[in-house]
């Protein structure tokens, strides 16, 4: 099995709905800081949890304290999955970061290899999940 399936499958145990991967070579993208990254990522992992149904099918007036309960939930379990893919990686001998909710937008350079914060919408869409 390759690296990519054993991955894919353990993100989606640990209950993501799906997996997508990109390929962030050749980007000219710049950190939080301002600083460019030159690119020092390679590889970006995007996976994402759908938000309740019920919840969104209220959404009609805009958002309800019910919606903001629920994507909160959604974005601790969203960081939870991505500091356990992070923890796996690093297992295997990579250099990985999880870019948490609690950590983007910091103002910080989190270690030499990666000290970047990249949109998760642009590793969304880079990996055909957004």
């Amino acid at each position: 099995m390759s690296l990519s399936n054993d991955l894919k499958k353990f993100i989606l145990a640990k209950g993501a709905k799906e997996v997508g991967f990109a390929n962030l070579e050749n980007m000219n993208i710049n950190n939080v800081n301002g600083e460019n990254l030159n690119f020092k990522v390679k590889s970006g992992i995007s996976f994402f949890i759908n938000l309740d149904p019920k919840v969104v099918s209220n959404l009609a007036n805009g958002p309800t304290e019910e919606y903001l309960n629920n994507y909160n939930v959604l974005n601790e379990k969203l960081d939870f999955i991505a500091v356990d893919v992070g923890n796996y990686l690093k297992d295997l001998g990579y250099n990985a970061y999880a870019q948490t909710v609690s950590r983007t937008g910091l103002n910080i350079v989190y270690d030499d290899d990666c000290n970047n914060t990249i949109p998760y919408k642009t590793i969304a869409t880079k990996a055909g999940l957004g």
